[in-house]
C-alpha cells in the first residue's frame, strides 16, 4: 500500500511539473531526477558551468535536427541562449528507465522554451519532447551523455 501510495504522490509531483524528493537517496531513478533538477536549476540561475557540469565531456546533443559532438561548441551554444533577454527553459521528465547495472538511465520528458524571435524581435514560445541518456560518472555524479530534442509539429 506505502509503494502504491508513493508512486501515486510521484506522479502527481510530475504531473504538477515539480520536483519528488525521494526519501531513498541512493535509489539511481532518484539521483537522476535530482542531477535534472539541479540543471533544470541552473538553467534558471544562467550558471553556464552548473549547466555545463550536467553534461559528461563526451556528451553529444542533437537539437532540432543539428548534431553537437564538441564541448566548446556546446558551451557556446548554451551562453548564446543564456544572452537571449527573451529565453527561458522548463522541462520535466518521466521517471527514468535504468539498465540493469544501473550505470546508464534514460529519461523522456517535455519543454518548453521561450526566446526572442528572429523575425519581429517577439518572444516565441516552443514546446517539444526531450531524451536523455545519462550515464554515472566515474565521481558517482550522473551526468547527460546524449540528449535528443524536437519541437512538437503543431507550433
Amino acid at each position: 500500500m506505502f509503494a502504491f501510495a508513493r508512486s501515486l504522490a510521484c506522479f502527481a509531483c510530475f504531473a504538477a511539473g515539480t520536483a519528488w524528493a525521494s526519501p531513498d537517496a541512493e535509489n539511481p531513478a532518484q539521483q537522476i531526477l535530482d542531477a535534472e533538477a539541479a540543471e533544470l536549476a541552473a538553467w534558471e540561475a544562467h550558471d553556464i558551468e552548473a549547466i555545463m557540469n550536467a553534461y559528461a565531456p563526451d556528451a553529444i546533443v542533437m537539437p532540432g535536427g543539428a548534431v553537437i559532438e564538441n564541448r566548446e561548441a556546446l558551451r557556446a551554444l548554451f551562453v548564446d541562449f543564456l544572452k537571449d533577454p527573451g529565453f527561458t527553459l522548463r522541462f520535466r521528465s518521466d521517471p527514468p528507465l535504468l539498465a540493469d547495472s544501473a550505470e546508464i538511465g534514460v529519461t523522456v520528458g517535455t519543454y518548453v522554451v521561450t526566446f526572442t524571435g528572429p523575425d519581429n524581435g517577439a518572444v516565441v514560445s516552443r514546446r517539444g519532447h526531450h531524451l536523455m541518456t545519462w550515464r554515472r560518472q566515474g565521481d558517482g555524479q550522473w551526468r547527460i551523455v546524449r540528449q535528443m530534442t524536437v519541437h512538437d509539429r503543431a507550433q
